[in-house]
């Protein structure tokens, strides 16, 4: 894809069109969020009900806005609500999401749940003696199985209206953090008591998906698997004050996810993806850049030509952007990519711009030497001349004169690529001249 074709031209044109973004508002999920409040109902009716709910999906997705929506729709049956979150930090930590969220336990809640006083000082956060850093080794089997235990009798005390505890981003679970969750599907908590969790399926410790998917067969599961929006549900919802021909091309480019149609909507991709860049080591982060950069050409071999990486050391840190599913295998392209197209173009985007010349300039010369394709090096070789070079003019001119039958609009852009660096003097005249016959040929 072209610089200023399809994605690019949307990142390019619709920048700052809506002003700063605020609060989302709850568009679509109508019948994952009518499932939820019918767990609600029947917890407040004392009926038998799935204990924990599994809210999966994509990054950006709205699994964030469906529990915050679903948790004010608990507060308003008067149940409490407590929410915690993990972090990419807090794995560091044994139960950090459980004691996140219990901490927020006020005096009036406690005098309303006094079974909860027998939780685990670990589990309230008010101390961590029983279930230190979570480091191999930390816990013991017996010493984990007994505070599972407790926690669960403690959650079994609860009366009242009901207690609901809200987990976000449990993909960042820790070990201690998953057997506990495990322990809640196979020992449910029989009480009005309800844990919802949200998390990143492709990121989610393999445990903790298989405990929640036996749940889930087992029916002390729901699961709510979060899919793109429809183009009504995100341009309705989000884009009503925005032409309808822009607002259809942002969705298409958005691949109706709320959080990159926002992004586009708003000229502002920081919250798109920025946080996660921040822990990635170096050789990661030039990896990811030089990703970005190759787009459909980025396989192992082109990486570690442009980079220059160890090829073992790059391996290793592929792996670990797969894993983070910043990057994701294209077995059609035989390529890696990241995980929204968008994504790829804001990248690209934030790479030094020198640095994305020369990883350009690298990745034409590679491909030279591997006799790829016209078309594969002139991409390259276009996106990286800055200066008069006779050879990579040669490589342009005859991509152009391919393309010109098939692709006059493309013919024509090489053409000027090569005008633009062609030297203004006597001896290049009558190649300028030629050229600009092509190109005018070429434009009709």
């Amino acid at each position: 894809m072209r610089l200023r074709e399809g994605v690019w031209a949307v990142v390019e044109t619709v920048k700052g069109s809506a002003g700063p973004a605020g609060r989302a508002p709850f568009v679509g999920r109508s019948a994952e969020l009518g499932r939820l409040e019918a767990l609600l109902d029947d917890m407040g009716a004392g009926r038998a009900a799935a204990g924990v709910v599994d809210v999966v999906g994509d990054p950006g997705i709205g699994k964030s806005r469906l529990l915050t929506e679903f948790a004010a729709q608990a507060r308003d049956r008067g149940m409490t609500v407590l929410r915690g979150r993990g972090t990419e930090r807090g794995r560091r930590r044994s139960l950090r999401p459980f004691t996140d969220a219990f901490t927020e336990l006020d005096p009036r809640a406690r005098r309303a749940f006094p079974s909860l006083d027998g939780l685990p000082a670990a589990v309230r956060g008010e101390g961590d003696d029983t279930c230190p850093r979570a480091v191999p080794g930390a816990v013991s089997g017996v010493d984990l199985f007994d505070l599972c235990r407790v926690t669960a009798a403690a959650l079994g005390g609860v009366g009242g209206p009901g207690l609901v505890v809200v987990l976000d981003d449990l993909h960042w679970a820790d070990e201690a953090t998953v057997e506990l969750v495990d322990h809640l599907v196979r020992h449910p908590v029989r009480a009005p008591f309800l844990l919802a969790v949200a998390r990143r399926e492709r990121q989610s410790p393999p445990a903790l998906s298989a405990a929640l998917t036996r749940g889930v067969d087992s029916g002390v599961v729901l699961r709510a698997a979060l899919g793109p929006l429809s183009r009504d549900e995100l341009i309705d919802g989000f884009a009503a004050g925005v032409p309808r021909e822009r607002a259809a091309e942002m969705y298409e480019a958005s691949q109706g996810s709320p959080l990159y149609f926002r992004a586009l909507l708003h000229g502002d991709h920081s919250a798109a993806f920025l946080d996660e860049l921040a822990a990635l080591s170096a050789l990661e982060r030039a990896a990811l850049d030089a990703v970005a950069v190759l787009g459909e050409h980025a396989n192992t071999d082109l990486i570690a030509a442009v980079t220059g990486a160890d090829r073992f050391d790059l391996i290793a840190a592929l792996r670990e952007l797969i894993d983070r599913d910043l990057l994701r295998p294209d077995r059609r392209a035989r390529c890696l990519a990241p995980r929204h197209p968008l994504l790829r173009a804001w990248m690209r985007e934030a790479v030094d711009p020198w640095r994305r010349l020369e990883l350009h300039r690298a990745a034409a010369v590679e491909l030279t030497r591997t006799g790829a394709s016209l078309t594969d090096r002139a991409h390259h070789v276009e996106e990286s001349l800055s200066r008069w070079d006779p050879k990579a003019a040669a490589v342009l001119t005859e991509a152009a004169e391919q393309a010109a039958a098939t692709a006059p609009a493309d013919s024509a852009r090489l053409l000027g690529v090569v005008l633009r660096v062609l030297p203004d003097t006597p001896e290049h005249h009558a190649t300028r001249s030629e050229l600009m016959l092509k190109q005018a040929t070429a434009l009709g």
